[in-house]
């Protein structure tokens, strides 16, 4: 087992790596550039991203746009998501009771659209920001009825975590941690009071494993989460997450296994870099393609 950072401090940390990012990132902004991880952490644009990968994503049903000038599509069931938002704050998961609106996830029936987009509005993080609508997305037959969503810890090309989250409502969430080879982790030190080991696992375990990193590693960066759904059609993909939220909350044990595949994700993609292995030019026209107009 690697040393921790308490024990050492040449030891590998996550906490530390991913502070450093956060700080590159802040310097990236004064400098006015777009560093790749930044490039990547557009919702809409992180999703014609993947697609260009050859990676499902949810069909968009209306474009971001001020929230009071959407309005609600032809189908039953569709969701209703802010562009700039965390942790699921702003997004409703909608379905029409005649001229009502039911939020899937916290059981609430807005009587008009109107009522449902103040709702979106009062709940999202970032009050300005534009939203749009896409499909909502069902489980797989296999899946008892769960719509998870898988949030993999990649380290250029590698998982090293898997996080499964299960929505309870629309505050509530219970989490089952797994390494890649889906196998139970209970160490991590985080959502103790939340862990649900009796999660059921995903249909789609092998595929879902192999589009994350194959996800990963089109992005030239050491560690980015991204995140996927196991879906009745095929593994559809989320979002990328540059730094999530929690990540100073880990176990020392835990802190010290990231910190290594940080570090070793890190050489490697030097060398590919120094190298010309890594496509850049292929990166940056993906990017360019996928950008919101």
């Amino acid at each position: 087992m690697p040393l921790t950072r308490r024990e050492s401090p040449e030891a590998a940390s996550f906490v530390y790596k991913v502070w450093e990012s956060r700080a590159i990132w802040r310097h990236h902004q004064k400098m006015r550039v777009l560093s790749p991880l930044q490039a990547v952490n557009n919702k809409l644009a992180a999703a014609r991203f993947a697609a260009s990968l050859g990676v499902a994503v949810p069909k968009i049903l209306q474009e971001p746009a001020p929230l009071d000038s959407l309005l609600p599509p032809l189908c039953d069931s569709f969701t209703l998501k802010p562009l700039r938002g965390t942790s699921g704050l702003g997004v409703l998961l909608l379905r029409r009771e005649g001229v009502s609106f039911r939020n899937a996830l916290s059981g609430a029936t807005y009587p008009s659209w109107s009522a449902a987009r103040d709702a979106a509005r009062e709940e999202a993080k970032d009050k300005s920001s534009d939203f749009y609508l896409e499909e909502t997305l069902l489980p797989a037959a296999e899946s008892q009825g769960h719509l998870d969503d898988f949030k993999f810890y990649t380290f250029y090309g590698t998982v090293g975590l898997v996080l499964q989250k299960h929505r309870l409502d629309a505050r509530h969430a219970c989490y089952k941690w797994t390494d890649p080879a889906w196998k139970l982790v209970t160490t991590t030190g985080r959502y103790l009071r939340e862990q649900a080991p009796e999660l059921p696992a995903p249909h789609r375990k092998k595929e879902l494993v192999e589009v994350a990193e194959r996800l990963s590693a089109a992005v030239p960066a050491p560690f980015l989460r991204v995140d996927l759904y196991d879906t009745r059609e095929a593994v559809v993909f989320g979002e990328f997450t540059p730094h999530p939220g929690g990540f100073h909350t880990f176990s020392e044990e835990w802190d010290a296994v990231l910190g290594r595949l940080y570090e070793e994700a890190a050489a490697r993609l030097q060398i590919d870099v120094a190298y010309g292995r890594f496509d850049f030019a292929g990166f940056w026209q993906r990017i360019k393609s996928s950008s919101i107009k």
